[in-house]
């Protein structure tokens, strides 16, 4: 129940989830950020160790990042440049050739590949968008009370270019119908997850499978004065669900450490018996904690990184307290999350012991993260080039400008 996203935003986050590293270490944390070519990522290992792989999802950032170790890899959407001829059949007929990525569809997508592979070894990675802007419930998970004339039933990403620029000021009223989409959102996808193990019920194949249940990052309702995601590394960004679902399993709890969603790699691969080196990933396996007589689980210090919008900031937790530091001022928080877990009343000017403990912690994270770069030959950031195709979806969805 204490997971935590190493990112406050898709790229920086999965990238650590699919390799086992920080941001500190990939240093994925720009839209326009190249994946590490040295860097094994997740579906290799499993490929690699028999396992037959497939990757399913929907989010532009993700589209041609991450392929590598797929047998089947199937991201949406596709950006493409398009043909005069094809631009006036799509104006003409708006369907035509245009695919549902819905989360509804690509669930339905992940039961086929599933029917088709039941009888092996499997690894799959299912990546659904919602809950995420723009929220768009369907019509049966909408919230039952009017909605608000300004907003309607769907926050469309339109709106949000003005918001951030100030010129869209939802009321009280409309903050808290915006947030009641997106927890439709939220109750859509739990839907179509338990229509997926119903599935994998059916085909008598859950109760032996290993199940992971996690999301990348957060989303802020104003809680600090903001909107949406990727803009600030305070915990309604960070703090995620982490759920895993062992093979022949029946003991059910909640752990109390604090765990960073970096550990899914060693810890996947922990229990599937796959070797990968010593010190290779920059969290430890969490198979420990499952040592319920005696877990030998060591709590270690989280750092998350990698905003996209305003001054970039570390943020680093342990024993309870939360330490943010600014990149570009250096201006320090710190909050004690036992009895200030909404991080509003920072006390970094008045204990200065505590404030030297978290710099310390944040130095040896850094010293680490060095290390991993120079196993992985990873001598600094590295860019894509995007397409017009590209920026347009990626403006379309409110990522750049």
């Amino acid at each position: 129940q204490n997971a935590v996203s190493e990112g406050p935003w898709t790229l920086p986050a999965i990238s650590s989830i699919m390799t086992g590293v920080s941001p500190l270490v990939h240093l994925a944390t720009e839209v326009r950020s190249a994946f590490p070519k040295g860097l094994p990522v997740l579906a290799e290992y499993m490929r690699k160790d028999g396992y037959k792989t497939a990757g399913i999802g929907h989010n532009p950032h993700l589209v041609d990042r991450f392929y590598r170790g797929f047998q089947f890899y199937r991201f949406f959407p596709q950006p493409r440049p398009i043909g005069v001829g094809e631009f006036v059949i799509r104006r003409t007929f708006p369907r035509w050739r245009k695919v549902d990525h819905s989360t509804a569809a690509l669930t339905t997508k992940a039961i086929r590949w599933i029917n088709t592979n039941r009888k092996r070894d499997f690894f799959m990675w299912l990546h659904y968008f919602d809950p995420h802007m723009p929220y768009t419930p369907p019509g049966s998970f909408l919230p039952e009370r009017k909605p608000s004339p300004r907003i309607g039933k769907k926050y469309q990403h339109s709106v949000i270019h003005t918001l951030r620029a100030g010129l869209f000021v939802p009321t009280t009223s409309e903050r808290e119908w915006i947030k009641e989409l997106y927890l439709s959102e939220v109750q859509y996808v739990d839907d179509q997850i338990g229509r997926l193990m119903n599935e994998l019920k059916k085909k008598q194949i859950y109760d032996r499978s290993l199940i992971i249940l996690t999301s990348d990052h957060g989303e802020e309702f104003w809680e600090h004065g903001g909107f949406e995601h990727a803009h600030t590394v305070y915990n309604e960004l960070l703090r995620v669900p982490l759920i895993i679902k062992l093979p022949e399993f029946s003991h059910k709890g909640r752990m109390e450490p604090l765990v960073p969603t970096s550990a899914i790699l060693p810890t996947l691969l922990d229990l599937c018996g796959i070797r990968s080196g010593p010190h290779a990933f920059s969290s430890s396996s969490l198979v420990s904690l499952w040592n319920f007589d005696d877990p030998l689980f060591k709590e270690e210090p989280v750092i998350s990184t990698g905003q996209l919008y305003f001054d970039k900031k570390f943020s680093l937790q342990f024993n309870g307290m939360k330490y943010i530091r600014n990149h570009v001022t250096n201006r320090e928080e710190l909050y004690d999350l036992r009895s200030d877990p909404s991080e509003q009343v920072s006390f970094a000017g008045h204990d200065p012991e505590k404030l030297e403990e978290m710099r310390s912690f944040l130095r040896e994270k850094q010293r680490g993260a060095l290390g991993l770069q120079s196993r992985y030959h990873i001598q600094g950031p590295v860019q894509i080039e995007l397409t017009p195709a590209d920026l347009e979806m990626l403006r379309s969805l409110g990522y750049v400008q």
